[in-house]
């Protein structure tokens, strides 16, 4: 498995653009001053089944898209 730790940040929204197609985490400004990513909690590739989403949240963007790739890294 690849070590995307050592990514930079704009390689690891690349990899979320362009492999993964999931949205890139948002910041909320109004409560919780957090960057927020939500994943599907329990997708099932192949077969159209949609998931429950699950929002985390971090305290860097680069958190945040780490938690995007290692979801689909779980899920693949």
């Amino acid at each position: 498995m690849k070590d995307y730790s050592k990514l930079t940040t704009d390689e690891l929204i690349e990899i979320i653009i362009n492999d993964i197609g999931a949205p890139l985490p948002t910041y909320d400004y109004n409560d919780y001053r957090k960057y927020i990513t939500v994943v599907p909690e329990n997708i099932r590739f192949g077969d159209g089944v949609k998931g429950i989403e699950n929002a985390d949240m971090h305290d860097t963007y680069r958190d945040g898209c780490m938690r995007i790739i290692n979801w689909y890294n779980e899920n693949n």
